[in-house]
């Protein structure tokens, strides 16, 4: 039958599939199982079936039951994990034969059954079963682990079987028997006797037995001194190692500004950036040896670049906000820069020539492209003369006092504090005019210095000169009355030709005061001596002044004028009338007036602005003049132009002969 059965076949000749059924049962096989002489395909008995019992994939005589080996590993590592030596278990049989109950003498009616679920599967215990397979692969690790387990358990056992106490007094005991073998020891190499060994032995055992006692009130033997000691000095060492990286790190960083400062602004020309480190790069490009002597002009390039720095447009607003261009917080004034000169940078004081040529150079830029009422306010107000010039090196000889003269800086030498305070004592005396000239004429004669005077001495003198000797001596112009204001035109225009006839009593005492009589023998009257001293002009050489050239001692002169006229507090009565007389005796050239007038830095003068908005029409005046002189005298430079005969027509016939109108005459003819 299709599913196999014991009854014989009717004929004696083979079926066409074997003996047996297809799947099973008796006879000579079928092809699933069967008893049958071949056995079925997959069956058991018999001849053998193809997958079961003695067929091809039998038992007995299937290939695959080869006992242990590759393929039996291989095998169990299928499906279950057990040796595949059947397919009992497979899926295409589960459900038609039971798990472990198939064998040769089953009944055909055991080999059918409900199928059911298979809920393992192939790969569910690959991992745990391939170590009962193989159990020496972690034998040695099990055994380790066992072990070690054991041996942590007796350690903690043993700990806590001794408390906290208990362990202190074993590390006492045995700090105490090191101590003793050291002293013994030492006592050994010292040649100490066996007395006195045993006396360190009772020695010893007592203090075990003080020990027990003061326990834990006792220090730990580790000096405590020589291992803060060697922290110490290791902390010391750290940081010593870490300033010489530093230092390192520093010197490389120092050495590309030094090139910058060498090769952008010594030689390039260019400015110095003004910030918060615009010092610090001057004192490092100071601080170079051999730094002026490299080059005759080097101070006139440091020079300019100092100048630069002052003079920058937000340093010098910073500046002048500053108690009067001291400098101070961000602003960088004259104080701070003669600081790195004189002070950070002492190898610049090697060459004392050059040195001084830096300082006074960098004065004189200061005074040429600003003015020198921003130097005098910034040498003034920073004690600048008392810190530094007058520490310079050789400053009272003649040398650097011809230096002083030459750059026309006499106002910023510094003198001597007896010669100041001689100054001082002269003026509180109330001396007459006469009598403070001599005074000024002796300190010129009797000086050992070149420069008898300074901007603080000619304070001293004119704070007292101009008040007692001229705007005393200043009255008040009469006032117009409303009556008169309402008169008719013929008596007005009446008026005003008096007016124009009078002579203006303040110019008559302005010109008492400077213009000496046409029929005196002197030159000057007194007061003109006066201001010619503290001008520092010479009476024996009149020198050609340049026309674009401004004497800065004319202007401090004007600055102070314009001072003392405003602490009078009279509305600066009299003001107009002795400038118009020092601008007429050339005291005080246009030149110097205009250039007083346009100066935007000036913080040295007292309420300017509410001065000059006085002297505004009186300006106007001079600046009109000086235009109609100017453009006179470029008509004359014209005309004269026009009267040379050759600047005419130039193809004209030449009134002279030339070397064209002569015969030549050759030495062949």
């Amino acid at each position: 039958s299709a599913f196999g059965s014991k009854q014989p076949t009717i004929s004696s000749g083979p079926p066409s599939f074997g003996s047996g059924s297809k799947f099973g049962g008796g006879g000579g096989g079928s092809k699933f199982g069967g008893g049958g002489d071949r056995g079925g395909m997959f069956g058991g008995g018999g001849g053998g079936g193809k997958f079961g019992g003695g067929g091809k994939f039998g038992a007995a005589n299937s290939k695959f039951n080869t006992g242990t080996g590759f393929g039996a590993a291989f095998l169990s590592n299928m499906d279950n994990g057990n040796t595949r030596l059947s397919y009992s278990q497979n899926r295409f049989t589960a459900a038609m034969l039971e798990d472990g109950k198939r064998d040769n003498t089953s009944s055909s009616s055991s080999l059918h059954s409900v199928p059911q679920k298979v809920q393992s599967s192939r790969f569910a215990s690959l991992d745990v079963r391939s170590d009962d397979k193989f159990p020496d692969l972690n034998a040695d690790k099990a055994a380790k682990t066992t072990t070690t387990a054991t041996a942590t358990k007796k350690v903690s056992q043993g700990r806590k079987d001794k408390t906290v106490e208990e362990l202190k007094r074993e590390i006492d005991a045995m700090n105490k028997e090191r101590i003793q073998k050291q002293e013994a020891a030492a006592a050994a190499q010292n040649g100490g006797s066996s007395k006195d060994h045993d006396r360190e032995k009772k020695t010893s055992k007592l203090g075990k037995k003080a020990s027990k006692k003061t326990f834990g009130k006792q220090e730990s033997p580790i000096d405590a001194e020589e291992v803060a000691r060697k922290r110490a000095e290791e902390a010391r060492n750290a940081r010593e190692l870490e300033q010489q990286q530093r230092l390192k790190e520093q010197e490389k960083a120092d050495k590309k500004l030094v090139k910058k400062f060498n090769k952008d602004h010594l030689k390039g020309g260019r400015p110095l950036d003004v910030n918060g480190e615009t010092l610090k790069f001057i004192k490092i490009g100071l601080a170079q040896q051999n730094l002026l002597s490299r080059d005759e002009e080097i101070y006139e390039r440091l020079a300019v670049l100092f100048c630069g720095v002052i003079t920058d447009k937000k340093n010098l607003k910073h500046l002048l906000n500053h108690d009067g261009g001291s400098g101070g917080g961000n602003a960088i004034g004259l104080a701070q820069i003669y600081k790195l000169v004189f002070d950070d940078s002492l190898t610049l004081q090697s060459n004392k020539k050059l040195f001084t040529s830096l300082v006074l150079e960098t004065m004189s830029q200061i005074e040429t492209k600003q003015s020198c009422l921003l130097l005098v306010a910034m040498l003034d107000s920073g004690n600048v003369l008392s810190r530094f010039l007058a520490q310079m090196p050789d400053v009272g000889k003649k040398n650097v006092q011809k230096e002083f003269d030459e750059y026309r800086l006499n106002y910023a030498y510094p003198i001597a504090a007896e010669q100041c305070a001689a100054y001082q004592s002269c003026v509180e005396s109330a001396p007459s005019l006469a009598q403070l000239v001599e005074f000024v004429q002796l300190q010129k004669k009797t000086s050992k210095s070149l420069v008898y005077t300074n901007f603080q001495t000619s304070r001293v003198v004119l704070q007292f000169a101009l008040p007692e000797f001229y705007f005393k001596q200043c009255v008040a112009e009469p006032t117009q009355n409303t009556s008169e204001k309402e008169q008719d035109a013929d008596a007005d225009a009446e008026e005003e030709e008096e007016e124009e006839q009078k002579i203006d009593v303040n110019e008559s005492v302005a010109k008492t005061l400077l213009v000496a009589p046409s029929k005196s023998k002197q030159r000057r009257t007194l007061f003109s001596t006066l201001l010619q001293l503290l001008l520092c002009k010479n009476d024996e050489e009149e020198e050609e002044e340049d026309e674009e050239d401004v004497d800065s001692h004319c202007v401090l002169l004007l600055s102070e004028i314009l001072s003392v006229s405003n602490a009078m507090q009279n509305s600066n009565l009299g003001l107009v009338a002795l400038l118009k007389i020092l601008e007429h005796q050339n005291v005080l050239p246009f030149k110097v007036i205009k250039k007083f007038w346009l100066d935007e830095s000036d913080v040295r003068t007292t309420d300017r602005l509410n001065v000059i908005s006085k002297l505004s029409d009186w300006y106007s005046e001079l600046d009109e003049r000086q235009s109609r002189i100017a453009m006179e005298r470029d008509e004359d430079a014209d005309s004269d132009f026009d009267e040379n005969e050759y600047a005419g027509n130039l193809m004209e016939k030449p009134k002279h002969k030339t070397a064209a109108d002569y015969q030549s005459i050759t030495l062949y003819e």
